[in-house]
């Protein structure tokens, strides 16, 4: 009998250890990630004498550079708490999971058991879902110049609608108070009610906001085809420019490098061109929009205008320091 309660207690002690250890593991892999993008996004790798984070990760880290950047990646789409909850099914598996969009995510995951799928089938599943969605989006695009030109009026109001059911949003935010009475009991009860009662005023305003926005989209897949194929050429410019700005932004960087330069100069220098260029077009397209009567253009503008102003103060703050 004695023998038989001695093994009960190890037995739950050593689930007690297995439990809490697999938790530390959890919570470790998310600090690794954490860890691995702020070495990187901070270049703290130079003050450990490594030229760049590739030469970092795998002298230092013991990382293949892919490995390294599938950690980052995972982190910045995925977030700490989602891998902490997902860790047991690896950070390969988590950063294919990455690749998917959020909004589909969760629809994903209920279909398919990420940690029962072998990574091999996850890979497959996942390049069929990207294969769709591209299917999916040129489908759109076919639809979208096949239709009939929208209806203002109709596309201004629902814009309208969003802006107003967004305001209702803050103010049933702001608004909510909670009655403080002197019994504990009470104030528990009372803020649980009223919690309550905020979170199903939360869920109605936000459902009738989302339902407003599938409609301004529905109203806005009616452009013109016309437009839609200007859309298209001016994404494909951008994508064109993105694709070819880091490695611009490299080349600079080793050149200066070799030349003896400051490479933090270069870059800056480099990226101050190319925010000159970008405000200049930004200001452009605002001005076509403002020309055209567009709903949103003054809007637009003023969150550009916020985020510049943000930036700058940001900059200005880093001088006082």
């Amino acid at each position: 009998m004695e023998t038989s309660l001695a093994k009960r207690e190890t037995a739950f002690a050593t689930h007690s250890r297995i439990m809490a250890n697999g938790q530390i593991a959890a919570q470790a892999l998310a600090q690794v990630c954490r860890d691995l993008k702020t070495m990187r996004d901070d270049k703290l790798y130079l003050e450990m004498g490594y030229e760049t984070f590739d030469d970092y990760v795998q002298d230092a880290v013991g990382l293949k550079k892919r490995q390294a950047y599938a950690y980052i990646a995972a982190y910045e789409r995925l977030g700490a708490k989602f891998i902490e909850e997902h860790a047991a099914a690896g950070i390969t598996k988590l950063e294919l999971i990455s690749q998917i969009d959020s909004l589909e995510r969760d629809e994903f995951l209920e279909q398919h058991d990420m940690e029962d799928t072998s990574v091999r089938e996850l890979k497959e599943l996942v390049e069929q879902y990207k294969k769709r969605i591209e299917q999916l989006t040129f489908d759109l695009g076919e639809a979208q110049a096949a239709q009939p030109e929208p209806d203002t009026a109709e596309l201004e109001e629902a814009y309208r609608k969003i802006e107003e059911l967004t305001a209702q949003l803050a103010d049933k935010e702001n608004q909510q108070t909670v009655q403080v009475v002197t019994d504990e009991q009470a104030v528990r009860m009372a803020v649980e009610e009223a919690e309550k009662k905020k979170d199903e005023e939360l869920r109605a305003v936000k459902k009738a906001q989302r339902e407003a926005v599938k409609k301004a989209e529905e109203k806005a897949r009616q452009a013109s085809a016309a437009e839609l194929k200007k859309a298209k050429a001016e994404i494909e410019k951008l994508k064109t420019a993105a694709a070819t700005r880091e490695e611009k932004l490299q080349e600079a960087e080793k050149k200066a490098k070799a030349a003896g330069a400051d490479a933090d100069v270069v870059r800056l220098k480099f990226l101050f061109a190319d925010l000159q260029s970008t405000a200049n077009e930004t200001a452009e397209a605002v001005q076509k929009l403002k020309s055209k009567g567009h709903a949103n253009a003054a809007q637009l503008a003023a969150g550009i205008a916020a985020t510049l102003r943000a930036a700058a103060d940001r900059m200005e703050a880093g001088n006082e320091n």
